[in-house]
């Protein structure tokens, strides 16, 4: 994923108070470090089998691009996008397939 990355990258940080919306990237991936909880429910563009992941002490989720996904964060977390790419991020839904 990232050796195929062109462009900037982005990084951000967030915890538990701030909402992550389910979304998707179509160009980029995204990164999730933290030392703190992660929980993900994700799903592909080409398969809607729901996954779920759970990172009780943190640790590192990777979110390829078409992945769509909500991770809820139970502490500080860095989140790195890479490349960056404005107007990328797309709020779906985990019960949508195809392109939202």
């Amino acid at each position: 994923m990232l050796s195929a990355a062109v462009g900037p990258f982005a990084i951000s940080a967030a915890n538990e108070r701030r909402s992550q919306d389910c979304h998707v990237h179509h160009a980029h991936g995204e990164i999730y470090v933290s030392t703190s909880p992660m929980r993900a429910e994700y799903h592909s563009l080409e398969d809607s089998e729901i996954h779920s992941v759970v990172l009780e002490h943190g640790g590192v989720m990777v979110f390829a691009p078409g992945v769509v996904h909500k991770v809820t964060l139970g502490g500080l977390t860095i989140i790195v996008e890479a490349p960056a790419l404005i107007g990328d991020k797309k709020i779906s839904d985990l019960s949508a397939t195809g392109n939202p």
